[in-house]
C-alpha cells in the first residue's frame, strides 16, 4: 500500500519534470520574497533566520479554498481537525496547537478556552499573504511562539475594484449541501469584505454556519509612515457530532470574535517605529445533552493590548526595541471570574559582519500576574556563500504560560469531572536549528535540520471517571523539512513539500513514549497551471506511520492508518468580469480520519462563480 502511494508521488515527479524540460525558459525566474516575522525587519529570504514559508496572493487565489485552514492544508502543513463542523488548527515541527502563534496583521489572536486558533474561521477573502516562521520565536513575541509563527496578513485596499463570489457543493456520499457567498469592495482608502456559508455536515449532526465581516481605513499610506485601522467579527454556529464510537444526540458550540485593532509606523527620535494598538471580545455558548444530562456553559473574553518596536540603523546594526503589554479578563460558567496580564520588553541586533556573514542575536522577558517567564535568547548566524545560497545556524529558547483552562477549568460532563491545575509551571523549550536554502532562477530549494527539547510540558491526564492537566518531565523532537518551489514556465509551477518528525517525551512515571500523532512522514505535492483562460490547481499530500491512538468507549489503543488525499481545482475566465470555477476536495475519495473516531469528509465538489465589477 505505502509502495502504491508513493508510486503516485514518483509519476506526479515525472509529469512535472518532463513538463518542465520541454516549457523551462531560464528568463523566467522565482523571484526572492521579502519577509518580516522571523525579525519583525523586512529581509530577504535567504538573509531571514530559520526557515520561513510564503504564501503569496497569487497562489490564495490560485488554490481554490475558501478558508484558511483549507489554504495550509493543501500546501502541506498538519491541520489538526475532528472532520465535519469540528475546529481546525495548525500544528508544525513536532509542536502543538497552543505552542503555535497566530497573528493576522502582527497581532496576537490565541485565545479562547484553549489558548488555540480555529483556522477554519478565517476566509482567504482580503488575504495578501501568509507568512509561516518555523521555530522558536518568545524571543521576539513572548509566549505561545515556542513552535513557530503564523502571520496572516491582510489588505483590503488598493485599486478601486467591488466583487461577488457565489458557491454550491455538495459531499459524494453524506448528500449534504454546502452554500457560500463573498463580497468585496476595495477603494483607495478603505476596503470591505464579508459574507457567510452554510453547510448541511458530512455526518449527522454536524450542521456548521459561518460569517464574517471585514473592514480596513487607510488614514496614513506614505513610504515611511502608515496609519490603518482594522475591524473583524467572525461568527461560527455549529453542531458536534461527536466520535462515530459514541455519537451525539444534541452538541453544539456557538463562537463570536469580534476585534478591532490601529496600525502604524512613523519616524521618532531617529528610529522607525511600529505601533499596534488593539483589542477583542470573544464569546462561546457550548450547549450538550444526552440521557437526560444537560451541560450549559458561556465564555466571554476580552483582551486589550499595545505593542511597539522601534527601528535604528547605526553603521552595520539593525538594533530593535519595543515592548508589549496584554490583558485578559475571562467569565465563565465552567471557569468563573480571573483576569491575566502579562507585559514584555525585547531587544535584538542585526549586525552585517562583513558581506557575507550576519548574526541576529535577541532576547525577551516577559513578566505577568501568573508567571514571569525565563529570559528568551535567540541567537543566528547566517553565511551568505554567494547571492543565491545561504546556510544558517541558530538557537532559541522559549516557554508557554498554561492557558485558563489549564489552570482553572471546574466542570462535569455526563459524570465525567474535568479540573484545572492551578500548581503547573510554564512550559520551557530550547531549539537549535540547520537551515540552508538555495535560489536559482526557476527553483528555490530549503532544507531545515532541527532538534527541540521541551521542559515541564503540560498535558490533559485522562483516566476512567476525570482528567486534569500535569506537568511531564521532557520532550524531545528531531526533524527535518525540505521544500522545492519550481517556477517551470510562465504557465506551470510546482512545489514539493517533505517534513519527518521524530518526537517522544519522558516522564518518570512512565519512562519513554513515542507520539507521533499525525504521523512521524508527511509528503506533499503541489502542481498548479496556467494556459490561455483556464488555469488548475492539483495538491496530493501523503501521511504515514502514525501512532496508535486510543479509543475512548473501550480504552484501548488502535492502530493509525497512512493516508493520501487529492484536491483538485479548475477555473475557467469567461471575461474580463466572470471567472467559473470547480474544486473537487479528497478527489479518490479516501476514508481516513486525523483522530480515532472522527473521519474526515468524503469528496466534495464545489462550484463557484466569480464576478468583479
Amino acid at each position: 500500500m505505502k509502495m502504491a502511494k508513493l508510486g503516485r508521488f514518483f509519476l506526479l515527479l515525472f509529469i512535472l519534470l518532463s513538463t518542465g524540460t520541454v516549457s523551462a525558459d531560464e528568463s523566467e525566474i522565482l523571484e526572492e520574497e521579502v519577509v518580516v516575522t522571523a525579525t519583525r525587519i523586512e529581509e530577504t529570504q535567504l538573509e531571514s533566520p530559520g526557515m520561513t514559508e510564503v504564501i503569496s496572493e497569487e497562489e490564495i487565489q490560485a488554490s481554490g479554498a475558501t478558508t484558511i485552514d483549507e489554504l495550509l492544508m493543501e500546501k502541506g502543513f498538519v491541520i489538526s481537525t475532528y472532520g465535519a463542523s469540528g475546529a481546525a488548527d495548525i500544528r508544525f515541527d513536532g509542536g502543538d496547537a497552543d505552542q503555535t502563534l497566530v497573528m493576522v496583521n502582527g497581532i496576537p489572536v490565541n485565545s479562547g478556552t484553549l489558548s488555540t486558533v480555529d483556522l477554519s474561521y478565517f476566509p482567504t477573502a482580503g488575504i495578501s499573504r501568509i507568512e509561516i516562521a518555523h521555530g522558536p520565536l518568545s524571543s521576539l513575541y513572548g509566549s505561545n511562539a515556542l513552535g513557530g509563527v503564523v502571520n496572516i496578513i491582510t489588505d483590503l485596499t488598493g485599486e478601486p475594484f467591488n466583487n461577488l463570489d457565489l458557491a454550491y457543493g455538495n459531499t459524494d456520499r453524506g448528500n449534504a449541501d454546502f452554500g457560500q457567498a463573498t463580497i468585496r469592495i476595495q477603494q483607495e482608502k478603505y476596503g470591505l469584505a464579508f459574507g457567510g456559508n452554510i453547510n448541511d455536515g458530512s455526518r449527522e449532526n454536524s450542521e456548521s454556519n459561518k460569517y464574517f465581516l471585514m473592514y480596513q481605513y487607510d488614514f496614513i499610506q506614505e513610504k515611511d509612515e502608515t496609519l490603518s485601522l482594522y475591524l473583524q467579527s467572525t461568527v461560527k454556529k455549529c453542531e458536534l457530532p461527536g466520535a462515530v464510537y459514541s455519537p451525539t444526540l444534541k452538541d453544539y458550540q456557538n463562537d463570536e470574535i469580534h476585534g478591532v485593532s490601529l496600525n502604524g509606523k512613523k519616524y521618532i527620535l531617529g528610529g522607525l517605529w511600529e505601533y499596534k494598538t488593539y483589542f477583542d471580545y470573544w464569546k462561546e455558548t457550548a450547549y450538550s445533552e444526552l440521557e437526560g444530562v444537560v451541560s450549559d456553559d458561556e465564555y466571554d473574553y476580552t483582551n486589550y493590548g499595545v505593542d511597539a518596536a522601534g527601528l535604528y540603523t547605526l553603521r552595520n546594526h539593525k538594533i530593535l526595541l519595543g515592548s508589549s503589554y496584554l490583558e485578559s479578563n475571562t467569565d465563565s460558567t465552567a471557569y468563573g471570574k480571573h483576569n491575566l496580564n502579562n507585559a514584555g520588553f525585547f531587544v535584538q541586533d542585526s549586525m552585517n559582519i562583513n558581506d557575507q556573514w550576519k548574526l541576529i542575536p535577541g532576547l525577551r522577558w516577559d513578566t505577568g500576574s501568573k508567571y514571569s517567564s525565563p529570559v528568551c535568547p535567540k541567537i543566528s548566524l547566517i553565511y551568505l556563500a554567494k547571492d543565491n545560497i545561504s546556510f544558517k545556524l541558530g538557537y532559541g529558547k522559549s516557554f508557554r504560560a498554561p492557558t485558563i483552562s489549564d489552570l482553572y477549568t471546574s466542570f462535569s460532563y455526563y459524570g465525567y469531572n474535568y479540573s484545572g491545575n492551578p500548581n503547573l509551571k510554564p512550559e520551557v523549550g530550547e531549539r537549535y536549528d540547520i537551515t540552508g536554502e538555495w535560489l536559482k532562477n526557476r527553483h528555490l530549494v530549503g532544507l531545515n535540520l532541527y532538534r527541540s527539547d521541551l521542559t515541564d510540558g503540560i498535558e490533559w491526564v485522562y483516566g476512567t471517571s476525570s482528567a486534569s492537566p500535569e506537568n511531564f518531565d521532557k520532550m524531545k523532537v528531531m526533524g527535518l523539512n525540505l521544500t522545492w518551489k519550481t517556477k517551470w514556465s510562465d504557465f506551470f509551477n510546482s512545489t514539493v513539500k517533505y517534513s519527518r518528525v521524530e518526537k517522544e517525551t519522558w516522564d518518570s512515571d512512565v519512562g519513554y513514549s513515542e507520539d507521533n500523532f499525525f504521523g512521524k512522514n508527511k509528503l506533499a505535492v503541489g502542481l498548479s497551471y496556467k494556459y490561455a483562460a483556464f488555469y488548475s490547481n492539483l495538491s496530493w499530500e501523503y501521511v504515514w506511520d502514525r501512532s496508535a491512538q486510543v479509543d475512548y468507549s473501550t480504552y484501548q489503543s488502535v492502530a493509525m492508518k497512512d493516508y493520501d488525499v487529492f484536491n483538485w481545482n479548475i477555473a475557467y475566465v469567461l471575461n474580463e468580469a466572470i471567472t467559473y470555477k470547480l474544486s473537487v476536495n479528497n478527489l479518490t475519495d479516501e476514508e481516513y480520519a486525523i483522530y480515532h473516531g472522527y473521519p474526515v469528509s468524503e469528496r466534495a465538489y464545489k462550484l463557484s462563480v466569480n464576478y468583479s465589477f
